[in-house]
């Protein structure tokens, strides 16, 4: 992502400020206190942070929440609020929000804990298969293990010269998941969530996700996968408040969690 701040959007941020008949603009704010911003077409995006939750709250302005993928952080996304795509356009200022009486509704439609296969599994704590053996590697031909077109060595990620046995259970262990008797995967909770401009007639949607939790052996205990799962769903509640969902509908919507994958 890339923040965008131009001499030319102080100057007309400053006359849209400045003038009376504006009514003052979010994005004038943004730009006379230097909060970094991006765009994309008339959508606005601002960091999430003290100053702009408060002044986006303040502000009455609409708004989603999305974590970017660049920075690794949350950012708000404000329609209709980047006030030269409409001038460059029209000449004016947005015309979608002069006027506007119709009240904004946001409802979060469901929430899903989920168990999903780990497509990018990484063993490399048991050890790594090899035709070229390293110190302690397990030949898997001596074994009677190996297949046609398999590599011959499976070298242990940790040997202890106090108990060899513990390099052998790793290479068992790394054969039962080639074989299908295990595998890995990850558990993260995931809320449909939307924004109407019109009252409730339309709705806007988004996916808001927890962060997730990856590497997860399937044939761990139940106990741990529903501590991790009520990590996951601690963590989309701090999203869901970021988003601008109160506590009495989060609860609301806290109480009817699909579970997916169990």
């Amino acid at each position: 992502m890339s923040f965008k701040f131009h001499e030319a959007d102080v100057r007309t941020a400053r006359s849209m400020k400045s003038n009376p008949a504006s009514g003052g603009s979010i994005w004038a704010e943004v730009v006379a206190r230097g909060i970094p911003y991006d765009t994309h077409e008339s959508d606005l995006y601002i960091p999430v942070n003290d100053e702009t939750r408060a002044l986006v709250r303040g502000s009455g302005r609409s708004y989603t929440v999305f974590f970017s993928s660049m920075d690794h952080k949350m950012w708000y996304d404000i329609p209709f609020a980047y006030e030269p795509w409409w001038e460059k356009r029209t000449g004016r200022r947005n015309p979608g929000t002069a006027g506007r009486t119709t009240k904004t509704v946001k409802k979060i439609f469901k929430i899903v804990a989920k168990r999903m296969a780990d497509e990018e599994p990484d063993l490399s704590h048991l050890g790594e298969y090899s035709n070229v053996p390293e110190a302690h590697a397990v030949d898997r031909e001596e074994r009677g293990d190996m297949g046609r077109n398999e590599y011959r060595y499976f070298n242990p990620a940790n040997f202890d010269p106090k108990h060899p046995e513990y390099s052998i259970q790793d290479y068992e262990r790394a054969e039962a998941f080639n074989k299908g008797n295990w595998y890995m995967l990850g558990i993260r909770a995931d809320a449909e969530v939307g924004v109407s401009f019109d009252g409730g007639k339309s709705w806007k949607l988004d996916d808001l996700t927890s962060g997730g939790l990856w590497g997860i052996e399937s044939d761990s205990d139940d106990a741990y996968f529903k501590e991790v799962e009520g990590e996951q769903i601690s963590e989309l509640r701090d999203v869901l408040k970021a988003y601008g969902f109160d506590s009495k509908q989060i609860s609301a919507a806290m109480r009817k969690i699909e579970r997916l994958g169990e």
